[in-house]
């Protein structure tokens, strides 16, 4: 990890602990100071956290989504009564937790995420409710009898940024505090670069012009996640007297050879020849601009 601009002086490096590995590392380009603090987590934090494999990439990010965790999709779940997309025939469904997504997403880039339902099974209201929320977010809370009815597809859009800087946009469906059903359903997801009318995506008609599109029933879960994740914060530093202007570098020395995809951001290490590369980062390490510090 370093500086783009000129050479990146190594300074000093401690660990934390024998016991805790908490490696910090400080470097330094002429005013700016670069302080490296690598770690990892374990249990659910990794799995959360854990970037996407090969696979996971071929088979969900396809459609421009990931699915995170171990979703059962249901076919012909529900019996649409109107003319409408084929994915409200499908659900996604899970036991007592909520289903998870994410879609690739730069920081400065508004989307509209469209979540859409048709209850198949229930006929009740207070039944089924939903909280739709996006990066963390409850943005709506929905009935899906008390909206529509069973068997009556409809949909929610919303305005979606990137707001953890994550290089993602994430998007949940949970049951409600107030739901008498913990199980949420899912049966379709868009992503729009522009305001869609609900209307043509019920009918199917704007899918193509998605930039991202999950049909529930079709979709494939992500593969199990490793045990830990290693994880590095960088803290800089402008120890100068003006702004200064650089981008970030990262060197990546593998045994194996190294693959980066680009929509994620992602580098993916196989079992090969030695491969020794240096990575230009467009997203999410882009030219910063780091004013001075008072220290």
């Amino acid at each position: 990890m370093g500086f783009a601009d000129g050479d990146t002086e190594w300074v000093w490096q401690t660990l934390e602990d024998a016991r805790i590995p908490i490696l910090t590392t400080f470097m330094r380009n002429e005013s700016l100071a670069l302080e490296l603090c690598a770690f990892a987590v374990a249990g659910n934090a990794a799995q959360s956290l854990a970037a996407p494999t090969p696979e996971s990439v071929k088979t969900s990010l396809a459609r421009g989504f990931e699915v995170a965790g171990d979703h059962r999709p249901r076919s012909a779940w529900a019996q649409p009564n109107s003319d409408a997309e084929p994915a409200f025939k499908d659900v996604y469904m899970r036991m007592n937790h909520p289903l998870r997504y994410r879609f690739a997403a730069q920081p400065d880039r508004t989307f509209w995420v469209v979540f859409g339902f048709c209850e198949g099974a229930l006929t009740e209201e207070g039944q089924r409710v939903l909280d739709l929320k996006i990066e963390g977010r409850t943005i709506e809370t929905v009935d899906t009898v008390k909206k529509v009815g069973k068997n009556s597809p409809f949909v929610v859009c919303t305005e979606a940024t990137e707001a953890n800087r994550d290089g993602f946009i994430d998007v949940e469906v949970a049951a409600a505090p107030s739901a008498k059903e913990i199980n949420p359903i899912l049966n379709a997801l868009w992503v729009f670069e522009k305001k869609p009318d609900e209307a043509s995506v019920i009918a199917g008609a704007v899918t193509r012009d998605a930039y991202a599109y999950l049909p529930c029933g079709d979709a494939l879960s992500m593969p199990s996640r490793p045990p830990r994740v290693g994880l590095m914060r960088v803290t800089v530093n402008n120890r100068g007297k003006v702004v200064a202007d650089s981008k970030a570098r990262i060197t990546i020395r593998s045994a194996s050879t190294i693959a980066f995809d680009e929509l994620t951001g992602t580098v993916f290490l196989g079992q090969a020849r030695h491969d020794d590369r240096t990575q230009w980062c467009r997203h999410p390490f882009r030219p910063l601009n780091f004013p001075t510090n008072d220290i």
